[in-house]
Parts: structure tokens; C-alpha cells; sequence
């Protein structure tokens, strides 16, 4: 029997994983009717198991390719999981029960950051002194690529042109929100940073705002180091503005106007990047909207784009992401 993948994808608030043939056709997932734990999945699947792969949010510097995953490896990403709290930590323990599970099974890591690695200098460096960048490694690095990557390449398809020839703009919007700028299929900026909370208004991330804020909350509000990380992570964006939720689909279908108003943040900001992108292109091919709600919600497709004008005669693709079936492809 062929040998199989399984890919397990630990987001911020969801736990997905599918199981691959080798001919990258899907044999499982976790929307199957026999959902098991991971334990007993990994046992039932033992014997046909070729390698697991992982997708790890944050590689730092030091990691940006594909990785088969050893202790010095691991070791290496918890040093650095602070710098995505609500993603490294998950995917770092799910790593560990597979190792001790099946330890026979190579594990892979794939890096969300990996598409953003040759970004230009002027785009991912920070205005401070150079030498937080050259000894810290303080950077801009850039999330969600493994689902930028995958849907530029779907785009392509659907363009019927090679990715290396086009400019496109891919929105990435689910509990997590970002924008990348490629061009001529690579990507040239993000708008994601040193960490997946810069950029737009997400679920419960507050996106861009003055540092200065952090200062004024420290000093004058007597607000904590860690009480500032969990507003600024678990209680902005539509949750905090909204004060009602912070699940789109319960924000939607909201007539206050709390709620209203957090939709409109929320799509201004994604229009503000997509205009800035425009500028940094020069010319584009296609906007992609991908995620559960950038694919899943029309409403928020057309807030965003209504009365842009310059994108009157641009194609707008909804693309469903794969990051799974991408991720099986690069550990083959």
C-alpha cells in the first residue's frame, strides 16, 4: 500500500489535519464523521505513515525552509514561540504527543513565514536603530504564506498565466487577517511584522496601532506588561469594538451598532492596505480573497471593494486555501 501524510494544522483557534495519498489525494480530514483524538488517530494510522507534517507560524530567521523536526529544532522554536503566543506553543506540543506517540514517524515542520523570507530590505526592516535587526533578528517576517503562496498559485489557474508573470493582491481574512503584495509571484510585503498582531483589525487582534498607546496604558493606566499582551491579542479587533463577539459569523448577523461599526474598522482597514499594495505594484492582475471569511463572506468582499474604482476592471477571485494539500506538496 502507498505510504500516506498527514498534515496537521494548529491554528489559534482550530485544530484541522487531513491525510494525503501519495498522489496528494485527500483519503481523510477532520471533517470526517469518525473523529478521533489524536492519540488514537495517529495509532490507527500508524502502519501506512510515511511522515507528519506541521505548520509552524513563526520560524524566525534561522527557519524559513521546510525542517525535519529533531530536539534541537524544537528547541530552537520554543525560544521564539513569544513571538506568536497563540499559534507556536499549540503546534509545539501537538509535535511533542507525536513524537512520543509515533516515534518512528519523521515529522516535517512547514513555516508560515518561509513566503516572506526574500522580502526587500525596504520592506521588511523596521525604522529603528540596525542593529535590533542584525543582533535580534526585530524584522518584519510576515504570516499566513503557506495560504498566500497556495492561492496565488490557484489564481494563476484561473488567469490561465504563469505566476511568474503576474501582480496580484491575496487577503487572507479568518480569526487571523493579513494582505500580501506579490509581484510576479513573489511577495514584496505584508502587512503581518515582527508578529502576527501588526497589520489589520482581526477577530480579537487589534492590528496597527500608536505604540504609543502601550506606553499610555503602562504608565498612566497602570496596566501590566501581560494585561497589555492579552488586550492587544484576545480582546481588540471586532471583539473589542463590538463588545459582543468576536466570531464574524455572530457580527454579521448583529444589527447593533457597536457591532456595525467594528465591521466598518474591520473593512476599512483591509481596503487602506489593498489601495497601499495597488501603489506598491504599480499594475495588477487579480485581488484573491481567501480564509473562512474572506472566501466564506461576500458581505465583507464587497464592503471592501465597493466604489474602488481603480479595480473596476481587476479581477476579484474568492479561492478556498489549502494549506494542508500545500504543505503535503513541500514534504514529498
Amino acid at each position: 500500500m502507498n505510504k500516506q501524510i498527514l498534515v496537521l494544522n494548529v491554528g489559534s483557534s482550530s485544530f484541522k489535519w487531513k491525510l494525503f495519498s501519495a498522489q496528494n489525494l485527500v483519503e481523510l480530514d477532520s471533517n470526517s464523521k469518525n473523529k478521533l483524538p489524536l492519540e488514537k488517530l495517529l495509532k490507527s494510522l500508524s502502519p501506512n505513515l510515511k511522515a507528519i507534517g506541521h505548520r509552524i507560524v513563526h520560524g524566525g530567521e534561522k527557519y524559513f525552509r521546510e525542517t525535519e523536526l529533531n530536539e534541537e529544532v524544537i528547541s530552537d522554536l520554543e525560544k521564539i514561540s513569544h513571538l506568536a503566543p497563540l499559534h507556536n506553543p499549540p503546534a509545539i506540543e501537538t509535535i511533542k504527543k507525536c513524537r512520543t506517540i509515533l516515534p518512528n514517524v519523521s515529522n516535517y515542520a512547514v513555516f508560515d513565514t518561509s513566503f516572506f523570507h526574500y522580502l526587500p530590505p525596504k520592506a521588511y526592516l523596521y525604522a529603528l536603530p540596525y542593529e535590533l535587526y542584525q543582533k535580534h533578528g526585530i524584522r518584519r517576517y510576515g504570516f499566513h504564506g503557506i495560504s498566500h503562496e497556495y492561492v496565488s498559485k490557484e489564481a494563476a489557474k484561473k488567469l490561465r498565466k504563469p505566476i511568474s508573470k503576474l501582480n496580484l493582491i491575496t487577503v487572507h481574512l479568518g480569526q487571523g487577517a493579513s494582505v500580501t503584495a506579490i509581484e510576479q509571484g513573489k511577495a514584496v510585503d505584508t502587512s503581518m511584522g515582527f508578529t502576527p498582531l501588526e497589520g489589520l483589525s482581526m477577530c480579537t487582534r487589534s492590528g496597527d496601532l500608536d505604540p504609543a498607546i502601550i506606553f499610555y496604558l503602562v504608565d498612566q493606566l497602570g496596566y501590566s506588561i501581560s494585561k497589555v499582551e492579552q488586550l492587544l491579542y484576545s480582546q481588540s479587533g471586532i471583539l473589542g469594538l463590538s463588545e459582543l463577539s468576536g466570531d464574524m459569523r455572530d457580527i454579521l448577523s448583529s444589527k447593533e451598532e457597536k457591532a456595525i461599526l467594528s465591521i466598518d474598522v474591520y473593512c476599512y482597514r483591509i481596503r487602506k492596505y489593498i489601495g497601499a499594495y495597488l501603489a506598491v505594484l504599480g499594475n495588477l492582475d487579480a485581488v484573491v480573497f481567501t480564509g473562512a471569511i474572506g472566501f466564506g463572506s461576500e458581505r465583507i468582499r464587497k464592503t471592501v471593494l465597493k466604489g474602488f474604482s481603480q479595480l473596476e476592471n481587476i479581477p476579484v477571485f474568492p479561492i478556498e486555501t489549502n494549506e494542508e494539500l500545500a504543505i503535503a506538496q513541500k514534504i514529498i
